[in-house]
């Protein structure tokens, strides 16, 4: 089963997980585009997405099975537009693809992943860095990679679906 978690934002933590291994994680940053306006913002944020699945349209064994992805705040109104675009963008790019997608609320995630709703950012990045065997001079996890990565995790552990292979043209 390959997952894609995404934790979409102005910097786009992403992981993709096969088969539970993980094979790709980190941050996409678009904050130098933040300054401009949002749809400028969705743009580069489409196009980055529209990358990350293009691969599977050449070779299906490169398909997601699934996408998890973080779901939006109900506070602060600039994050929360922000994600709720985002998500827009997600669920086309699954319809288009016949992928399967699901949004997961950080609490939910943290009580997965550390059986505490209220993990702290500094547990969470522990269990990030454990899970990427980076050393202790390794650069630090950046929160939106550690929220992708249990994001992930996540998917792979508790859905178990198979990707509509393309139609053959």
């Amino acid at each position: 089963m390959r997952v894609l978690g995404l934790a979409q934002g102005v910097k786009n933590g992403f992981c993709i997980l096969q088969d539970g291994k993980i094979l790709e994680s980190g941050v996409e940053d678009l904050t130098q585009i933040r300054g401009k306006d949002n749809e400028t913002l969705f743009i580069a944020f489409r196009k980055w997405l529209s990358q990350k699945i293009r691969l599977a349209a050449v070779d299906p064994s490169h398909a997601y099975d699934l996408i998890v992805f973080i779901q939006s705040p109900k506070r602060g109104k600039a994050a929360a537009e922000i994600q709720d675009e985002m998500k827009k963008s997600i669920e086309e790019k699954v319809v288009e693809t016949k992928m399967e997608c699901v949004a997961i609320s950080s609490a939910v995630l943290k009580k997965a992943t550390l059986s505490k709703g209220n993990a702290t950012k500094a547990q969470m990045e522990a269990w990030a860095a454990s899970k990427l065997q980076r050393k202790p001079t390794d650069p630090l996890v950046d929160d939106c990679e550690v929220n992708a990565l249990a994001l992930a995790f996540y998917g792979f552990q508790n859905y178990n679906v198979k990707a509509e292979e393309p139609p053959k043209k």
